[in-house]
């Protein structure tokens, strides 16, 4: 298996709802460096575009599965889910549950295969959006490094969360945590724009909210 090296991700952040728009586009740009190349049979799964129907979000949480859909989901999450009908008509309610919220979930993601730019240097992108909570905050959250492949080895991963113009981020939220639980505190810089940078950097495998409102 490959082993991911580095990874650094940039999350731009769109404010498209201050502008009559349900939703604020979250752009992200991924750059990561593996010990070897990932083999062509591997494929992940990214956002397609669209926001992802509550009913889909319901479903999932309702069959105890934990939500993936924020960051690229290794094509291994989907495996079993063509049997459906079998667990349908031997009336196990609960994979079937699981197998449609999958095949729900499947249907407003896009397939890659991921091809490397230069060396075992591989890149890629895709857009999220962030609706408002009924207390207007927005939050997202994301994984680095890559989920389905190695992580023996690895130097550094870090991420840079430039959020909009006058956007206030919420401190009490917006954090990082490590495997161990343990918080990664995030460094925020303001820029001459009005702009929050919010950066974190770690060397292993965590997970980050974001978390900001006007």
């Amino acid at each position: 298996m490959a082993n991911v090296i580095r990874q650094t991700l940039t999350a731009n952040v769109i404010p498209e709802s201050q502008y009559g728009v349900g939703y604020d586009v979250i752009k992200i740009d991924t750059l990561f460096e593996t010990d070897t190349p990932i083999p062509q049979d591997m494929a992940w799964y990214i956002p397609a575009g669209p926001v992802i129907p509550q009913y889909i979000i319901d479903l999932i949480e309702k069959s105890g599965q934990e939500i993936p859909y924020l960051h690229p989901i290794p094509a291994s999450y989907f495996e079993g889910v063509e049997d459906v009908q079998i667990q349908a008509a031997s009336g196990n309610e609960e994979e079937v549950l699981k197998d449609v919220s999958r095949l729900l979930l499947e249907s407003v993601l896009k397939k890659v295969v991921f091809t490397p730019i230069n060396g075992n240097v591989y890149q890629y992108s895709y857009e999220i959006k962030a609706q408002a909570d009924q207390n207007g905050n927005f939050k997202f959250k994301f994984s680095i490094p890559l989920k389905g492949l190695g992580y023996q080895g690895m130097n550094e991963v870090s991420a840079d969360i430039i959020l909009p113009k006058g956007a206030n981020l919420d401190a009490a939220v917006t954090q990082g945590q490590d495997p161990n639980g343990n918080v990664i505190e995030e460094q925020v810089v303001s820029t001459n724009t009005n702009r929050k940078v919010v950066s974190f950097y770690y060397k292993t495998d965590p997970e980050f909210i974001v978390s900001y409102r006007y």
